[in-house]
């Protein structure tokens, strides 16, 4: 019995094997035949660099081959292969594109990890300047703004901001008059990217409201400490809006509890956990 059940393990892990190279196999082919797309790794160049904060850094990445880029869905992320000094072999990590899609270029902005070790790859990407090369894979993932004309709401934590900016400046570009509340939460003002883009953009388009908790507090914040919803409650669109999460595990897991508890709908809350995917 134990035999037969093992066999019939192998033979079902293999099938769902061969389901998902075909899928994959159909998916990159898919992408090689649209504008810009490509296969496998691809050279591209740092031609701007932008500090955010402290910790965050904007690369612009143009590919070599002066081609066009394939354009991505808003919240997908790109891979990217690098060999840095310090490591024995190539590494390859996931940074979500952080503007929205123009078919030129990409952008990715970066945390420098420090705790609690550096990281190797993010800092051997601080440590680039402009000129230097690296490879990119075609955009990913399924964490994507959806084409809807109500109310949306972007929650997020520390560097869990970069999808959210290509999400925002993509609705705010498209001239959208749909109610937009922006809520971010991180240690302190040091630590807060894209302050100076997101105060001119409130400024400029009045559906745009921003709210933010630093949890060192400051003046620069609207509240301190943890990301309590309950003091936005009545400007929240609890019953109509859509909410999109961004951040660590723990950060996501806290702020869907508080949204559930509001009475938003399970189905209208998005989430990406930067790490491994997991259910909050």
């Amino acid at each position: 019995m134990a035999s037969r059940f093992k066999y019939a393990l192998r033979e079902a892990y293999g099938l769902l094997a061969d389901i998902y190279i075909t899928e994959e196999a159909a998916l990159y082919a898919n992408n090689k035949n649209n504008h810009g797309g490509w296969v496998s790794a691809r050279k591209f160049e740092i031609t701007h660099k932008h500090v955010e904060s402290e910790l965050v850094t904007s690369f612009i990445l143009t590919p070599v081959d002066g081609k066009a880029v394939i354009a991505h869905k808003l919240g997908q992320y790109i891979g990217i292969k690098v060999k840095p000094q310090s490591a024995e072999y190539e590494a390859i990590r996931q940074y979500s594109l952080s503007q929205k899609s123009n078919a030129k270029n990409y952008r990715i902005s970066v945390k420098k990890e420090c705790q609690p070790k550096p990281g190797v790859v993010s800092n051997y990407l601080h440590s680039l300047g402009q000129g230097a090369r690296v490879e990119l894979y075609p955009p990913a993932g399924d964490f994507i703004l959806k084409n809807e004309a109500t109310p949306m709401v972007f929650i997020s934590a520390g560097v869990g901001q970069t999808p959210m900016m290509a999400m925002l400046q993509t609705l705010l570009s498209d001239n959208s008059h749909q109610a937009i509340s922006y809520l971010h939460a991180c240690e302190n003002s040091r630590e807060f990217s894209f302050k100076e883009y997101l105060a001119q953009q409130t400024a400029m388009h009045p559906q745009l409201k921003t709210f933010t908790w630093f949890n060192q507090g400051g003046e620069e914040c609207d509240f301190t400490g943890l990301m309590d919803l309950s003091v936005l409650e009545v400007s929240l669109p609890i019953s109509e809006g859509v909410f999109y999460l961004c951040g660590p595990a723990s950060f996501m897991a806290y702020v869907k509890g508080q949204l559930l508890d509001l009475g938003v709908q399970s189905s209208n809350i998005h989430y990406e956990i930067f790490g491994p995917h997991q259910a909050l």
